[in-house]
């Protein structure tokens, strides 16, 4: 289970932007069943252990789950990369972590890296591990797998959850956690005290989700579910996924003029509508 935790788990609140692109407005509502059941069993486990990193791992574990649903050898990207990238943009010293827009910025503009070309090394320190170089090799090999655009929740409430990871498959969520989370596959929340991002994928009940954890080296134990009493808003802090949106659509949705946004909302919502030619 856990080797080493550390003291800062490494998720920061994003600060407001009016370009951030609400996913309900960009993404029509759907019927989904009460209960879905995917299988990650196959998948890597990425462990942050004393690293602040957090996000980096989640990022990472994110774009393996997509990038590996269709295929029989699921993909194996590496985690100090992101980091690495992450950390010549995101404005935050090492030791504090970073943001979900940042996550996601570095997916989108930088890709993700195959884990040969830079491993894992968590056990270095936090300054050498966040330091690290990036190769032209690597930049290049990340840039043939990118996300198309991101979207974040509005709604963080268990059903919105549900409705999010069944239409997209992957969510990111940043949690304020306590020791309950930590040794267990089914966490308690009683203080919202470190901030930590997590994955939650598409397996759900009508009471929990699933969620991958990086804080822990088991892959066992790195599964968890969280219960729906848990998804008040002292825990269930930011909620944000990878969509495919034409650059168009993303130029408008990211517009700060609010009744842009609106419009482009409503041609999503009216869109699955439309006569078919």
């Amino acid at each position: 289970m856990n080797e080493v935790l550390p003291l800062i788990l490494g998720a920061v609140e994003r600060t407001e932007d009016k370009r951030d692109i609400n996913l309900g407005a960009v993404q029509a509502p759907v019927t989904r069943p009460e209960t879905h059941f995917s299988d990650v069993s196959n998948l890597p486990t990425y462990y942050q252990s004393h690293q602040p990193a957090c996000g980096a791992h989640a990022g990472t574990w994110f774009k393996v789950r997509k990038d590996s649903r269709d295929t029989a050898a699921p993909a194996n990207y590496t985690p100090k990369f992101t980091w690495n990238d992450i950390k010549t943009f995101d404005g935050y010293a090492l030791e504090v972590g970073t943001d979900m827009r940042s996550i996601f910025k570095s997916l989108k503009n930088t890709g993700a890296c195959d884990y040969p070309l830079l491993p894992n090394t968590v056990e270095q320190s936090v300054e050498a591990y966040g330091r690290t170089p990036l190769t032209a090799e690597m930049r290049q090999n990340a840039s043939t797998k990118k996300i198309a655009s991101y979207a974040f929740l509005t709604d963080l409430s268990f059903d919105a959850v549900c409705d999010a990871v069944y239409q997209n498959k992957e969510v990111i969520l940043l949690i304020k956690c306590d020791s309950g989370f930590f040794r267990n596959t089914t966490p308690t929340f009683s203080q919202p005290l470190s901030g930590h991002f997590v994955v939650a994928y598409d397996r759900y009940d009508k009471d929990y989700i699933w969620v991958k954890d990086s804080t822990e080296s088991d892959p066992q134990f790195s599964v968890k579910k969280i219960h729906r009493r848990y998804f008040q808003p002292q825990f269930i802090r930011e909620g944000g996924t990878a969509i495919n949106l034409p650059p168009l659509v993303v130029n408008i949705a990211t517009n700060r003029n609010a009744l842009i946004r609106e419009l482009i909302r409503l041609y999503t919502l009216l869109l699955p509508f439309a006569p078919k030619k």
